[in-house]
């Protein structure tokens, strides 16, 4: 689905489907991270039930204040994970590939400090 811009962030998603993100001008094929500093394209997660305390790492680099989790499987809570995450007093959602793209974007453009991670179908 095409996105229609306002914003001239850094990263902004310009498109979405399960399979790619498009992200400025760059197609993503694979589960990757995207943030207002940097894009990690390496990103070793095919499902969302993969997701470990030990893959927050990635999540973190950046200093997020929210973490934004797209993926194409059935609503997961993650309590371990946001257990963990909420000592440090990061929020974490989890939700379908679309409706992430649109709340990154979203608050991309207030400047808020998020992560998102997009878990695509292989």
């Amino acid at each position: 689905m095409e996105i229609q811009l306002e914003s001239t962030e850094p990263h902004t998603i310009r498109s979405y489907s399960d399979h790619s993100i498009l992200v400025s001008e760059s197609t993503l094929y694979h589960s990757c991270i995207i943030s207002r500093q940097s894009i990690q394209t390496t990103w070793p997660i095919h499902t969302i039930e993969e997701l470990t305390v030990d893959h927050l790492a990635a999540l973190l680099q950046d200093k997020p204040d929210v973490i934004i989790l797209g993926h194409t499987g059935k609503p997961t809570l993650l309590r371990h994970i946001a257990s963990e995450l909420s000592k440090q007093k990061i929020g974490i959602e989890c939700m379908p590939i679309g409706a992430a793209c649109r709340t990154f974007n979203v608050l991309l453009s207030e400047h808020r400090a998020v992560v998102l991670g997009i878990i695509l179908a292989q």
